[in-house]
């Protein structure tokens, strides 16, 4: 069944063997348990810290010009493995690394039978800023919003899950690539009708931008059942960031370790984490964003056990709101929020999850002060609040010593935890 070169087999392995015994520490042990204690809402949890690079941040990190494998899915394969052995060893996060690999992804799913979500791009290829090109140009567009449509072969996926059985197994558990996304409706609806014109139908006609938002919510709901149905829905792997917020390490919620066949694991939706946003509301009044975004996450957010509401957006003046959204349980605050009004109106009955700031490391040398009065700044606000602090770099990290600012970073977020009694064991 595997078909990847030999060479290729011998390094996964060998990174397979690492990842294995940097799964087995006591120390990730621990960080499981003190993650599920923070999300269970244990009040005396110290805050967790969470490093979130993503795509553009790992190729300035461990950019692919290191990779031993030959063949594509190696390479897949090896991306990582490698990536997840570099933050175990490099960075004093609370990160947890899980002896699982995932097999080949081989399902994919059209929101809308066909109908595209189009940018204009900056730079070429598809570099620098973009801005969306509307496909509701008339209002009558939005009939094209169709039904969802999955495309999954389970033959194909029975092959990539023995490819991956052969190379892995018994080291590592092979569990099924995830199927997972927000429920960003007003988000989605700005990205087919483009910004401008989102935030003109806001005020010249809001009945239909209402009509539209039911119609994306309505199709959200069968995204979320088609893939349930198919047994192809979320994450199997609890070490996987919740989105931009922390891990979904929680008490009674089942995951790959409770499967009685870890490899087709696919949890139900009521056993799984939801995520919603609406970041492009960031500048409307708390009642514009409950009845253009909340009236609709409450719709969609009751199918999860629990779920995550934020991101970049502003909720610091609008998280008393969120009391209404089913199943809340962490509430997204960013750099640009009052983090003390934040704190007030989020409470003890829900995580508070920070977005640092990534800016302060563009410069060179990186502004270690500035990073240090907003870390502190939010630590003042947050007593009595469950509080994760995920450092999310979506772009760069600059120039200079990349990896050296994200250790300072942890060391210094740590100093201020330990010089208030709040660090870890």
């Amino acid at each position: 069944m595997n078909r990847l070169p030999s060479k290729d087999v011998t390094t996964l392995r060998d990174l397979a063997q690492r990842v294995a015994e940097l799964a087995a520490t006591d120390s990730n042990a621990a960080k499981i348990e003190t993650w599920t204690q923070l999300n269970g809402l244990r009040s005396s949890t110290p805050p967790q810290i969470l490093v979130h690079l993503w795509a553009q941040a790992w190729t300035e990190i461990l950019p692919d010009v290191h990779l031993l494998c030959e063949s594509e899915a190696g390479r897949t394969y090896e991306r990582d493995l490698r990536r997840r052995i570099w933050m175990a060893e490099n960075v004093d996060d609370d990160g947890v690394i899980e002896p699982i690999a995932h097999y080949r992804q081989t399902a994919w799913l059209d929101p809308y039978r066909g109908l595209q979500v189009r940018k204009r791009w900056a730079g070429e290829p598809e570099d620098g800023a973009a801005a969306f090109i509307p496909v509701i140009v008339e209002k009558r567009d939005i009939e094209k919003l169709g039904d969802p449509v999955l495309h999954h072969d389970p033959e194909q996926a029975s092959v990539a899950r023995l490819e991956a059985k052969e190379i892995f197994e018994p080291t590592l558990t092979v569990i099924k690539p995830k199927q997972y996304f927000a429920a960003k409706v007003v988000d989605e609806f700005s990205w087919l009708r483009g910004l401008s014109n989102t935030y003109l139908d806001l005020i010249d006609d809001p009945a239909w931008v209402h009509e539209t938002l039911q119609r994306i919510t309505d199709n959200f709901r069968k995204r979320f059942t088609v893939l349930e149905s198919a047994e192809l829905w979320g994450v199997a792997d609890k070490a996987d960031p919740l989105g931009s917020a922390g891990l979904r390490f929680v008490p009674d919620m089942p995951d790959w370790r409770t499967a009685a066949d870890p490899a087709t694991f696919a949890p139900t939706l009521a056993d799984s984490w939801g995520f919603t946003c609406a970041e492009v509301l960031n500048c409307v009044s708390p009642l514009m964003h409950d009845a253009f975004a909340f009236d609709y996450d409450r719709q969609l957010m009751g199918l999860f056990r629990f779920c995550n509401v934020g991101c970049c957006e502003r909720l610091d003046a609008k998280a008393s709101l969120l009391h209404s959204v089913p199943n809340a349980r962490k509430i997204a605050v960013s750099e640009c929020c009052d983090v003390a009004q934040a704190a007030e109106n989020i409470g003890p009955g829900y995580v508070y999850s920070y977005r640092a700031a990534g800016v302060h490391f563009i410069q060179e040398p990186w502004n270690r002060d500035a990073a240090r009065k907003e870390m502190t700044a939010v630590l003042d606000a947050v007593q009595g609040c469950p509080l994760e602090i995920v450092l999310n770099i979506g772009g760069t990290l600059g120039k200079g010593d990349r990896r050296g600012k994200l250790a300072e970073w942890c060391q210094m977020v740590r100093d201020l935890l330990r010089r208030r009694g709040m660090a870890r064991a």
